[in-house]
């Protein structure tokens, strides 16, 4: 049985919330011959209500996304087996809205278009494989064939392009009191076919990033950089006994991440940090567990 699936959908007027309160960036020097904008008089230069209140975070409805998604599934029994596939490609965009009334995390509240990008959940490319297989009862092995048949073996198998991440700052150079961007000065690709250690100590070229120049919010776009993919397979061994009509027991025991696969979190994306395109965090390694429940 297979399946093949073309699907998209708008989202206008979504929830977002925007920081009304945000201070604006004044070029050049007061009477004085001292800078109009400093990190000292932040909140003298605020838009709403200046030197009373910091953030006012409003929420509105000016957030929009887009989703479109080809997603093709197949199924497959015989017997005691039965296997799932499936895998979809797609690409979400929206403008990075919040729902949540403490967060506004708009680089320019003033052009919330400016943080149209891929979506933070986006993963271009996703496969997963599951299978189940029941193994035979091995009737004529007596009681050793009831202690190793009738078990339920089961997987899944996850295939995961990586996830969007911005290059930021760090450092709050626009003056506006918001999240900045860097500034892209140049290509972040690196050749293909590098060894583990040297992805770990620079997933990308560094160099093609600065800090952006004050007054300006930086030209690098909201989530442009894509991070490590991932890859990783669970089983679950279970068997069941049967001891009277209402007693029974349920022995079981599960593996995540079978083969201790190192599936790498995004890199530090701040360009002021030392540690400025390094793989410095993992997902969880190999965990097992067993269970056992009784039914009366």
């Amino acid at each position: 049985m297979r399946f093949v699936r073309i699907k998209g959908k708008l989202s206008r007027h979504l929830q977002d919330t925007v920081n009304i309160n945000q201070a604006r960036y004044i070029p050049g020097v007061d009477a004085n011959g001292q800078p109009r904008s400093t990190l000292a008089n932040t909140d003298s230069r605020r838009i709403t209500v200046p030197n009373t209140y910091q953030k006012i975070n409003m929420i509105q409805s000016g957030g929009n996304a887009s989703y479109h998604s080809m997603q093709t599934s197949t199924r497959y029994r015989s017997g005691n087996l039965t296997v799932l596939a499936a895998y979809t490609w797609s690409k979400s965009i929206d403008t990075g809205q919040s729902t949540s009334v403490q967060s506004a995390n708009h680089v320019d509240n003033l052009n919330l278009n400016g943080d149209r990008g891929v979506s933070d959940f986006h993963r271009a490319h996703v496969a997963r494989f599951s299978w189940v297989y029941m193994l035979p009862g091995f009737k004529t092995l007596g009681a050793m064939g009831k202690v190793i048949g009738g078990w339920e073996v089961s997987g899944i198998t996850s295939l995961v392009s990586g996830a969007p991440f911005s290059i930021v700052t760090g450092r709050d150079i626009s003056l506006t009191a918001t999240l900045n961007r860097a500034d892209q000065v140049g290509d972040p690709t690196l050749p293909g076919g590098r060894s583990r250690g040297e992805l770990i100590t620079q997933y990308f070229n560094r160099a093609a990033f600065t800090p952006n120049s004050t007054g300006r919010f930086g030209n690098v776009g909201r989530n442009s950089m894509i991070g490590p993919k991932s890859s990783n397979t669970d089983l679950a061994f279970i068997k069941n006994f049967a001891f009277t009509e209402r007693f029974t027991m349920q022995l079981r025991g599960e593996l995540y991440n079978t083969f201790n696969q190192v599936n790498f979190g995004n890199p530090v994306n701040t360009v002021t940090a030392s540690a400025f395109g390094r793989l410095s965090s993992a997902a969880a390694p190999r965990v097992v567990q067993f269970g056992l429940k009784l039914n009366y």
